[in-house]
């Protein structure tokens, strides 16, 4: 018999001081129970545990879920529980500032600053000692672990898809349900009785025990009230024609099947709906903000998603259709929405090559609108930090589009003014080095870029790579520089300024200063004296 706990009055009443960011619980949540108690053995043992997969590479097992339950049934233990989206390094640099904001630290804003700060407060205990930070999705051990407290009474929960985090502390896998709790979600979504053991162990075979394809499969049931037995016929049908066309991965195969059952439906009731998962899709699985869909303005996507995104109306009762479903997790507290990886991949797959490109540039023209076109202010930072992991998930960078690259640039230069300089340096290369291929060196927004990256390598003591890539673009005004009259083009000034400044760091005090000469006498022939 598979039992679901669920906190004690008290420990309802005793909520930590501070508890930031915790997604909502699931209220469907089975099983666990065994894993749950090792949990907090584990956690009560060391500061550090981590939630790798019992199958390297495998999702949809509740690793998250798993993490959610536990924050919520043991927050009468914690003075601080603090939820730490930790796929991309910028995220967990934002959390940490937040989460500087709620323990009163009184630092800026600055990645470089807040985060340390936070750190040291927590191993110190001050202002709380019991503190519990959840890091979810991490990736690379290497680069998380940097943003670890380095001692104190708290404890670190992580989950993570990769293996390499068992090295890290002690490693709990989680794997499938097991069949009594597969069979136990079946029927708490149901109406009493309507699902014998039976029926509940031919749908649980058929699932393969995975905990996301057992959600969807249960949510259906529950909105249709489909016999097992026509459900199986569906979900055969739609795993027939997934292995006979393009077959996923075998894990992903009864996910791929459940979801294209409920899709199938969709389309037919909300095509609205359908609509707004595929443009999701191209989104992180990250929560995104219903304020993003209103900024389609003039632009065109596709007809019922345009209407449905022109409407806040139609927007709403898609939303209600894709909730009703459970086919995305809707958070009515943050006004947000937000899809999981695996799901998303289901939907991409399903849409024709002209479909899925549609969808990108329909999330690439809403991200760019949703640009507050101010990356060197603080108030704009938080936006951007929101913009950021759909940036990078949306394959943005490689947009032709010039307002979409207007919104990568902006990014990178938030990064820099933000204080994540590795990040920032990171994103710059990846981004110059894509426009580079796609567009060329004499591409203005390449060139712009290539003299941030410069820049970038300047300030962070990179004085070689910054040499070399200011004498890369040297070589590129040289070549685009007006044949009838001097370059005075503002960018190609701020490049000897920057040349000059390269040349001080590494010495040569005389090159540097006829650097900045030469630069300024073109200014003052260009511009006059006036000119600021």
């Amino acid at each position: 018999m598979v039992t679901t706990q669920q906190p004690t009055e008290s420990a309802r009443a005793t909520q930590p001081r501070i508890w930031g960011n915790i997604p909502p619980r699931n209220p469907n949540f089975t099983g666990r129970v065994d894993l749950l108690e090792r949990l907090r053995e584990r956690l009560q043992e060391g500061t550090t545990t981590v939630l790798p997969e019992a199958i390297h590479g495998m999702g949809g097992v509740g690793k998250t879920q798993m993490a959610i339950e536990y924050a919520y049934r043991h927050q009468s233990e914690y003075d601080v529980v603090w939820w730490i989206p930790a796929e991309r390094p910028g995220q967990i640099g934002q959390s940490l500032v937040e989460l500087a904001q709620r323990l009163g630290l009184g630092t800026s804003p600055e990645a470089n600053i807040a985060g340390p700060a936070v750190r040291e407060a927590l191993r110190e205990g001050r202002p709380y000692s019991r503190w519990l930070l959840i890091f979810d999705n991490a990736d690379s051990p290497e680069r998380v672990r940097d943003y670890f407290p380095t001692g104190g009474s708290g404890t670190i929960l992580v989950t993570s898809r990769n293996r390499r985090w068992s090295v890290v502390g002690p490693s709990l896998e989680v794997d499938v349900f097991t069949r009594e709790e597969s069979k136990e979600l079946l029927r708490r979504s149901g109406s009493p009785g309507d699902l014998d053991d039976a029926e509940a162990d031919r749908l649980a075979e058929a699932l393969g025990d995975l905990p996301l394809a057992l959600e969807q499969a249960a949510a259906w049931r529950a909105e249709t009230g489909m016999p097992v037995s026509e459900y199986l016929r569906l979900f055969e049908d739609k795993r027939s024609e997934l292995l006979e066309v393009s077959p996923p991965p075998d894990y992903q195969l009864p996910v791929a099947a459940a979801w294209n059952v409920s899709l199938d439906h969709l389309e037919t009731r909300s095509l609205a709906a359908l609509r707004l998962l595929q443009l999701c899709s191209y989104f992180a699985p990250d929560p995104i903000s219903r304020s993003i869909f209103s900024g389609l303005g003039g632009s065109r996507i596709e007809p019922e998603l345009d209407r449905a995104l022109n409407d806040p109306m139609r927007l709403a009762r898609a939303i209600r259709e894709i909730n009703r479903y459970s086919l995305a997790r809707i958070d009515h507290r943050t006004n947000s929405i937000e899809m999981h990886r695996l799901v998303q991949a289901v939907l991409i797959n399903r849409m024709a090559p002209e479909e899925q490109q549609r969808m990108r540039s329909g999330a690439h023209t809403l991200l760019a609108a949703s640009d507050p076109k101010g990356p060197n202010q603080s108030a704009n930072w938080p936006r951007y930090a929101e913009l950021y992991g759909h940036v990078i998930a949306s394959g943005a960078v490689e947009s032709d589009q010039p307002w979409v690259r207007e919104l990568v640039m902006n990014v990178a230069k938030y990064l820099w003014y933000w204080g994540d300089h590795k990040v920032a340096r990171e994103f710059m290369e990846q981004a110059w080095q894509t426009w580079r291929q796609l567009f060329g060196e004499e591409d203005q927004q390449t060139r712009l870029m290539a003299w941030w990256l410069s820049f970038v390598y300047l300030k962070v003591g990179r004085y070689d790579d910054a040499s070399q890539l200011v004498a890369q673009l040297k070589d590129v005004y040289a070549r685009t520089a007006p044949a009838d009259r001097e370059d005075t083009r503002e960018d190609a000034l701020e490049t000897l300024n920057l040349e000059a400044a390269v040349r001080r760091v590494q010495g040569d005090f005389a090159a540097g200063a006829e650097l900045d000469e030469a630069a300024y006498d073109r200014a003052r022939r260009a511009f006059g004296e006036d000119d600021p």
